[in-house]
């Protein structure tokens, strides 16, 4: 085999190598991309629900659950405005009474949903 043919075989070895390489590189970022978007979803959801448990201002909770909105999963966003809805109207009244049944049940539903989520045991 000459010399030139080789360096042809070898490159087009090499450039094939380079490609399953790039593909490898292309999926690892997508998957950080899909784990820190997780990440946040988990981070935003823990920030509403302390804010709702531990009693802070409803315009509080209302910033945090906004921040639930711009990342929920499809499966949970019903539960998800409910629950702005619901805080968003607390805040405005400037009182927890719009914080009912059907707000608690949604509420619930969220964490139950975050919580299989984000779980780190699972």
């Amino acid at each position: 085999m000459s010399t030139s043919r080789f360096l042809v075989v070898a490159l087009a070895v090499l450039a094939s190598a380079c490609s399953g390489v790039n593909d490898q590189i292309s999926e690892l970022r997508g998957q950080a991309d899909d784990t820190t978007d997780r990440v946040q979803f988990c981070l935003a959801v823990t920030r509403a629900v302390t804010a709702v448990d531990g009693g802070s201002s409803p315009a509080e909770a209302q910033a945090a659950a906004e921040e639930v909105l711009t990342q929920v999963p499809d499966e949970m966003r019903a539960d998800a405005e409910l629950v702005a809805q619901r805080l968003r109207e607390a805040a405005e009244a400037g009182d927890r009474s719009a914080l009912d049944e059907e707000f608690r049940t949604a509420a619930a539903n969220l964490r139950d949903g975050t919580k299989a989520m984000c779980d780190p045991r699972k």
